[in-house]
């Protein structure tokens, strides 16, 4: 089993443009780049991946693990990449049949899982970390982010 979740941080230093902006009228740049920071944990059984920086914007990480998901369904022996933009780490993804390796430049965890658990973990915190926001934020819900993520079908 594999597991994605995030932590949003309740420090003031660390707040999003969501505390400083109307939101419902953010561009899809600003939802995407500056709202929302957090830190992200991958995790199995027995290991996990985490971020400590809470600086990670929540949307983008989830559009970015939908579109890595596609790429690695591309072929069976498909690589993906989530680079950081403020530091050269990054989270890869590799896939090899039915089976995909999750690595990190942040530590040497090397977690496994089949495509079919890491696409569901994906897709269902994905999901339900964009529903979170709209309940925190719904003034989230008018933006055209929004509905690009939670009424597109191949998102989900």
């Amino acid at each position: 089993m594999i597991e994605f979740s995030y932590r949003k941080e309740s420090l003031p230093e660390l707040f999003g443009w969501e505390h400083q902006r109307d939101i419902a009228s953010a561009t899809r740049g600003e939802l995407l780049w500056y709202f929302f920071p957090v830190d992200i944990l991958i995790r199995d059984e027995r290991q996990e991946i985490k971020t400590s920086h809470a600086g990670l914007p929540l949307l983008n990480i989830g559009l970015s693990m939908i579109d890595i998901i596609e790429e690695l369904s591309s072929s069976e022996s498909a690589t993906a990449r989530y680079g950081f933009l403020e530091s050269d780490d990054s989270i890869s993804f590799a896939r090899e049949g039915d089976r995909a390796e999750i690595r990190s430049t942040l530590d040497s965890v090397v977690l496994t899982t089949s495509m079919f658990e890491l696409s569901n973990a994906i897709k269902s915190s994905s999901y339900r970390a964009f529903g979170d926001l709209i309940s925190e934020y719904p003034a989230l819900s008018q933006s055209a982010v929004s509905a690009e993520i939670l009424i597109d079908p191949e998102c989900f």
